[in-house]
């Protein structure tokens, strides 16, 4: 297979695991995984829950003063239960973490190393020839376009490499902005309204009790005045 090709598939790979998104594809992997080596445990769990389920309801039916015999078998049969749904639930979970992180070390080899190894591989071989002439039509661009160690007048893998990541992007790209999508509703800022009445109101109140307050001080004083005048 030309290297071309090769460089240009493992790039599609990489766009779409990152479109698709990695704790998407996690989920769905998770879910076939479980389903295919987890049955028997998914199945006593789903078995449980109901069992937990339809005995809780029995035993919120059972009177525990005039039928604590059933109602004292009901709950130990709960208490059981719960018990055997939470080992369930461990294991469950442990498989899972164990999963995560299997998928998190794939991920890592798919998306990082294997293009790494593959320009790697390619860095000496040229992807393309640019056009032969006495001098160059890209000037200094094509010694650019042969890093790192592709020979001179051709492009390398990791230009090549390059090209391709961001073809792939920008028709990602464009193709969304395609998609008729929710229109976004302008804000329009209203102006400031002018103070309310009853604002008004309070600000008069105000101003009163200010303006009132000097005149129960002279009352005050004439009070005390005339008090002491009566004294004498």
């Amino acid at each position: 297979m030309h290297p071309a090709v090769v460089i240009f598939v493992s790039v599609v790979v990489v766009q779409c695991i990152s479109a698709l998104g990695k704790e998407r594809l996690q989920e769905a992997l998770w879910f076939i995984f479980a389903s295919v080596f987890h049955r028997s445990t998914l199945s006593s769990q789903r078995a449980l829950r109901k069992e937990i389920y339809s005995t809780k309801q029995e035993l919120a039916a059972t009177s525990s003063q005039d039928q604590f015999a059933k109602w004292a078998k009901l709950r130990r049969r709960v208490d059981k239960g719960l018990a055997d749904l939470e080992r369930t639930n461990a294991d469950v979970a442990r498989a899972k973490s164990t999963f995560g992180m299997l998928f998190k070390a794939v991920m890592f080899v798919i998306t990082t190393i294997v293009p790494f190894c593959v320009t790697s591989w390619y860095s000496k071989t040229p992807i393309f020839w640019l056009p032969p002439t006495k001098h160059s039509w890209f000037g200094p661009v094509g010694w650019f376009l042969a890093l790192p160690r592709a020979p001179k007048g051709a492009i390398s893998s990791t230009v090549w490499q390059m090209v391709c990541s961001r073809t792939i992007i920008a028709l990602a790209s464009a193709l969304t902005n395609l998609v008729p999508g929710k229109k976004e509703e302008v804000l329009v800022e209203k102006p400031e309204s002018q103070p309310t009445q009853s604002h008004e109101k309070t600000q008069a109140k105000t101003s009163a009790t200010q303006a009132g307050a000097p005149s129960d001080a002279r009352k005050r004083t004439n009070a005390q005045s005339a008090c002491e005048k009566t004294e004498l």
